[in-house]
């Protein structure tokens, strides 16, 4: 379950202000400081879990890899920003455990 106080560093806090929102720009009521409002401060709070667990699955492959000398280093960075640009493309790609 996500948490109002999990969204903050996501940009959304409660509040008694109008502001709007810096990803969609509809207005919502929030902090002074918020930036986001909570369905975007949602999607950015999942898409960074998700960017965090392809890491994992690029740093195991990596490791994995690494005593047969298949790939570098630099090919997991390339194969995870692959992968954060394509998410929705190549979710059928991702065993299931990593799956949303």
């Amino acid at each position: 379950m996500v948490t109002e106080s999990s969204l903050v560093s996501f940009g959304f806090a409660s509040g008694g202000y109008w502001c709007r929102c810096g990803t969609c720009a509809e207005p919502f009521e929030g902090d002074k400081r918020a930036f986001r409002c909570k369905p975007c401060a949602q999607k950015a709070k999942v898409a960074t879990e998700k960017a965090v667990e392809l890491q994992e699955l690029v740093a195991f492959m990596y490791v994995e890899a690494a005593g047969e000398r298949v790939i570098s280093q630099g090919h997991a960075l390339k194969a995870f920003n692959f992968f954060v640009r394509n998410i929705e493309d190549i979710s059928h790609l991702l065993p299931k455990a990593t799956r949303a």
